[in-house]
């Protein structure tokens, strides 16, 4: 016989989303606590999904309405996903720039959706960034940063040569344009790895930041040197006319990474911290008290679900948006390998101390506020999510 548990979880329905890249639409209406009795006569009237019959993670997502994660739209039959983001945010609105994987995108070029609540999302159908279809140094476009310098827009990107052939792998290269969503590519203008780190790939993932006093930019860029991970740092003037090489900041001391992906540095309160994706681990974070280090111990920030996160801040907070990790396989929801997943964000919490935790966005767990029970058929109920944890 059924038996049914009820329960409060719109906490759990956050967390269960966000490792999972879906929602439903469906909402209770609101109320405030119930006596037992009045929340089982008010399960009766919910008419909750049968999922029983779906056996493989496609048919289980495509069961779903997104409402809290973005993903591109499906192209003829296939669904292209969403790889590193590169947030940016300006007069209300969060532009999210990422690596369109599938669908119509060649060589995972570079895309942009809009949101101004990270619940609703506009998806622009044209790449900003194409790869080069004719091959080249930007034959694979990579990830990059957005800055406004003035009244133009400087979009700094990874460019990953065609072929081996090529004298660098990996360049770092511009687009720029009067707008945020139109961009050009600027011929004859790169940055390449400095002599000292002794090779020429894994130079990439460039983050931009300006200042207006004194109209320059920094840009950090992770790169290899010695089979180590670093990150450097560099100055650019405003007119993008020199540039300066200032060294590494950070070094990885943690593990073997041989790259730490998507790096990000930003301030709250009177810290400074650094934030990068450790290949293929997880989301880590160092802390200091001056601008670009020196920094303390590296921690993990999230697990392994959550990858590629950068930072971006808005008079609604900071947050950290990045992707979730899906599964490739037809019949396992638990094997969580697949590059490229569904567009996540989580809000960041600066404790007392200074250490940082994530949080669910307000905007997102609000929609599930008043889902306050759900029907199971077991008297016990465990979320798994395989070692992805780790």
């Amino acid at each position: 016989m059924k038996t049914k548990l009820i329960c409060a979880i719109s906490l759990l329905c956050v967390l269960c989303l966000m490792l999972t890249g879906c929602g439903s639409k469906d909402a209770a209406p609101a109320a405030t606590e119930a006596p037992k009795a009045e929340a089982d006569a008010f399960a009766e009237d919910v008419e909750d999904k049968d999922f029983s019959a779906l056996r493989t993670p496609g048919s289980q997502e495509a069961a779903y309405e997104y409402t809290a994660f973005f993903r591109p739209a499906i192209d003829g039959i296939n669904q292209p996903y969403v790889g590193d983001t590169m947030p940016y945010y300006e007069d209300g609105t969060y532009y999210i720039y990422y690596l369109k994987e599938g669908g119509d995108s060649y060589n995972h070029s570079i895309y942009l959706a809009t949101t101004k609540d990270f619940v609703t999302y506009t998806e622009l159908d044209d790449p900003i960034i194409e790869s080069n279809r004719g091959g080249g140094q930007d034959g694979w476009a990579g990830t990059g940063s957005i800055v406004k310098v003035k009244d133009e827009y400087l979009f700094f990107y990874t460019g990953h040569a065609s072929s081996d052939t090529y004298e660098y792998i990996e360049k770092i290269m511009l687009a720029k344009g009067t707008t945020p969503t139109q961009l050009e590519k600027v011929e004859g203008w790169d940055i390449t790895p400095p002599a000292e780190i002794g090779q020429k790939r894994d130079f990439r993932d460039p983050q931009a930041y300006y200042d207006a006093a004194t109209d320059t930019i920094t840009l950090t860029v992770t790169a290899s040197q010695g089979g180590v991970a670093r990150i450097l740092k560099y100055t650019l003037s405003g007119d993008l006319s020199s540039v300066t090489y200032d060294g590494v900041i950070f070094t990885n001391t943690v593990g073997s990474f041989w790259n730490l992906e998507c790096s990000d540095t930003f301030k709250l309160g009177d810290k400074y911290y650094l934030t990068y994706s450790a290949q293929d681990d997880t989301l880590w974070y160092a802390m200091s008290d001056t601008p670009y280090g020196p920094y303390g111990e590296a921690r993990r920030l999230d697990g392994k679900l959550f990858y590629a996160a950068k930072h971006v801040e808005s008079p609604e907070g900071s947050f950290m948006v990045g992707w979730a990790r899906r599964s490739e396989s037809p019949s396992s929801t638990s094997e969580v390998s697949g590059w490229a997943g569904n567009l996540a964000v989580q809000k960041i919490v600066q404790k007392e101390n200074g250490d940082l935790t994530l949080a669910p966005v307000e905007s997102i767990a609000n929609q599930y506020t008043n889902r306050r029970h759900l029907a199971v058929e077991e008297d016990a109920l465990t979320v798994q999510a395989g070692a992805r944890f780790n």
